[in-house]
């Protein structure tokens, strides 16, 4: 795994036009209530802090602009440090023998469109001993890197 520091924005769109999740020119934005939505995210692998900056902040609603054609005010701005994993795709599994301790990292920008799949697949596994694909499976892919 590798960290990168994200920032997201926090909108409000007044017209409420976001029937659900978006994913256009390189960025998400997912409604999180009432006419409010999350926009993101960026990526900087080399300021590792929970600093937001002005520089991704514009980068953020140039980009909105573009999607959602449609006025918006920023309501919030936050950034954070997550791990990238290899390949870019989520990890899940169990990281103790006795199955006490399960992983479920890894989302990345993507986190809002991978999190619903990813809980059914470990909640699957935890509960019904359903196999864990390859390519998300924490055992499997230890042991490859």
């Amino acid at each position: 795994m590798r960290p990168a520091k994200g920032e997201i924005l926090q909108v409000k769109i007044p017209d409420g036009r976001l029937p659900g999740t978006v994913h256009a020119r390189g960025m998400w934005v997912t409604p999180t209530g009432g006419r409010e939505a999350l926009a993101g995210a960026t990526y900087s692998w080399d300021a590792l802090d929970g600093k937001p900056t002005s520089t991704a902040r514009d980068a953020l609603v140039e980009k909105l602009l573009q999607i959602l054609e449609a006025p918006f005010e920023v309501v919030g701005h936050e950034a954070g440090v997550r791990p990238i994993v290899s390949g870019r795709k989520p990890i899940i599994g169990s990281i103790s023998d006795g199955g006490q301790q399960w992983l479920f990292n890894g989302l990345g920008s993507k986190g809002a469109l991978f999190a619903p799949t990813m809980a059914r697949l470990l909640a699957e596994h935890i509960v019904n001993g359903a196999a864990i694909p390859a390519d998300y499976d924490w055992a499997v892919r230890r042991d490859t890197q």
